[in-house]
């Protein structure tokens, strides 16, 4: 899949994201996760974090990025998707702007 194919289908986790945005910092995360998907969009390993943070408001984004990725399984893929492992990054500003 094509650098945008994958944004793509990454950006479908948005609107199942809840996040607190009203506590300071958590617009200002990175999470990233480790996710191998099938050709149909299904999750077949993972999600797992990247390089977590141990504070509170990492651990509440995290959690809930976590959640939407799921939810937002089996993803809306090309025609000519082959599934794969990929390493997202859901970026917590991006999150935030749309509430």
């Amino acid at each position: 899949a094509t650098g945008p194919q994958v944004t793509a289908i990454f950006n479908q986790v948005y609107p199942h994201w809840i996040l607190p945005c009203d506590i300071p910092g958590a617009d200002q995360l990175r999470i990233q996760v480790d996710v191998t998907l099938s050709a149909d969009g299904r999750i077949t390993r993972g999600p797992t974090l990247v390089n977590a943070q141990n504070t509170s408001v990492y651990r509440a984004a995290s959690e809930g990025a976590l959640r939407a990725l799921r939810q937002a399984a089996p993803f809306d893929v090309p025609s000519n998707f082959t599934g794969g492992q990929y390493r997202p990054t859901f970026n917590t500003e991006r999150a935030c702007a749309n509430r």
